[in-house]
């Protein structure tokens, strides 16, 4: 990534996000919402990292509207 860029990405509410921020979003192939960390923002979206129903620490991509985040 270039020096100066930044990229700029708002929840499902239009809150901005930021690295390190909690949300919800709905887990792959499950359909209950479940809660992590952003660890990355990306143009297309962001990497959120959590913790699996079968308690594993996994990381998912998602649209920005796609999450919720706390403020």
């Amino acid at each position: 990534m270039k020096e100066g860029i930044v990229i700029m990405a708002v929840d499902f509410f239009g809150n901005e996000i930021s690295v390190g921020d909690k949300c919800v979003f709905i887990e792959p192939n499950y359909s209950e919402l479940n809660s992590g960390v952003v660890v990355k923002i990306t143009p297309c979206g962001v990497t959120v990292e959590f913790k699996s129903h079968k308690g594993h620490i996994k990381t998912v991509s998602r649209t920005s509207n796609q999450i919720i985040c706390k403020r």
